[in-house]
């Protein structure tokens, strides 16, 4: 398991190294002084891109954060239909 300092130099590697990626910003309990720090944090992680659609249609650039126990995508839903207000999220 990567600790939280690798983590977040991976996260910050891809927003540095992708040239569709404008910005990213953390939030979350880990973005907040206040909370108690523990080991089941997760990492709230959004990515401002250029091109969005290059990202949605090819779901494997999130490979580079590893292997994935679960990946849901509730903009890639059907049922109930998604809410196409630009912006797609990864549940991982």
């Amino acid at each position: 398991m990567r600790t939280e300092h690798e983590m977040m130099q991976l996260i910050m590697q891809t927003a540095q190294q992708g040239e569709r990626i404008r910005a990213v910003v953390l939030n979350g309990s880990r973005a907040n002084p206040n909370v108690e720090k523990d080991m089941f944090q997760d990492f709230d992680i959004v990515y401002v891109v250029n091109n969005m659609a290059s990202f949605t249609s090819n779901h494997s650039w999130v490979d580079v954060f590893g292997d994935r126990i679960m990946m849901q995508m509730p903009e890639g839903k059907v049922t109930p239909p998604p809410e196409n207000k630009g912006h797609f999220v990864y549940l991982m």
